[in-house]
């Protein structure tokens, strides 16, 4: 577990920061790229013991984005690693939601991505962290305002939406 903070684990350790804070939160955007592997691979569990089997493609694209943001990171490119994990965290929350529903929770991991956001950023870059809040904001309403056609809808049993939505508080409380 040590060495899950380690530095060396999410960049090179001949980089030089401009400061300790900056450090910090390059080694907080690796830990996230890293948990998008966790999550996916949870959810992939989760959805073996109920059966649904629709979101495997999700998982994958989230898994994507996490050694993405996880490579950009490694090679020096923090400010694009930490937009890429946002971004893409929200499009794969958007599609996630637009299939659950309501009743999973599933529209909660958006709060998690605001607060990422601020936390990935801080408050040197709080421009870029704003304008990623607000785009997650704006992908929210439009995924509550909106039915899309090509995004599956998913169809639970209430004991299924039950288990999603434990496992979706369970995931965002982390």
């Amino acid at each position: 577990m040590r060495n899950f903070f380690s530095k060396n684990v999410y960049f090179n350790k001949d980089i030089k920061f401009v400061s300790v804070a900056a450090e910090k939160r390059a080694i907080l955007t690796g830990q996230l790229a890293i948990l998008c592997f966790a999550i996916s691979l949870f959810f992939t569990f989760v959805d073996i013991s109920t059966g649904y089997n629709e979101s495997f493609l999700l998982y994958i694209l989230l898994t994507l984005f996490g050694v993405l943001t996880y490579l950009l990171n490694w090679f020096q490119y923090h400010a694009l690693a930490k937009i890429v994990l946002i971004i893409g965290a929200n499009l794969i929350i958007f599609t996630a939601y637009e299939a659950e529903g309501l009743a999973t929770g599933s529209f909660a991991f958006f709060i998690s991505s605001i607060v990422a956001s601020f936390a990935i950023f801080g408050y040197e870059n709080r421009s870029k962290a704003l304008f990623l809040s607000i785009f997650s904001v704006i992908v929210f309403l439009v995924s509550t305002a909106f039915e899309f056609s090509w995004v599956e809808k998913a169809e639970f049993s209430p004991e299924d939406e039950r288990i999603y939505f434990v496992a979706n508080f369970s995931i965002i409380k982390i």
